[in-house]
């Protein structure tokens, strides 16, 4: 099954209450917090909700097992901004318009690298 990595840029605040139950389940409570979960239409729901606040993409079993190591007995991994910023035009606007949030596909393995 694919792996999805899900990071966390923007923080909570002005976050509606599902939105928030969506961040706890998912286990990503603060900014740059890194959770690689299993691709399923129930991860793919609250990916929808969350959108504004996320971004996610393809994750590689190569950056998969790098966090693995780095930390070794956690889910959630939270990890350094990353060197050179998110985008360009911050995290306000969509990656696909040169900005932070949104799904990335296979660069999210970039993004990660930068960020470990």
């Amino acid at each position: 099954m694919a792996k999805l990595a899900i990071i966390k840029v923007r923080g909570q605040v002005r976050n509606n209450g599902k939105r928030h139950r969506a961040m706890d389940l998912l286990g990503i409570a603060k900014k740059f917090s890194v959770m690689v979960v299993d691709d399923t239409p129930a991860i793919r729901n609250q990916i929808k909700l969350l959108t504004p606040d996320i971004t996610w993409g393809d994750a590689s079993e190569e950056v998969t097992s790098a966090l693995a190591k780095k930390f070794p007995k956690q889910k959630v991994y939270h990890l350094n901004p990353p060197k050179g910023g998110l985008g360009r035009k911050g995290v306000k606007t969509g990656y696909n318009k040169k900005g932070a949030f949104g799904y990335r596909a296979a660069k999210i393995n970039d993004l990660l690298k930068k960020m470990m």
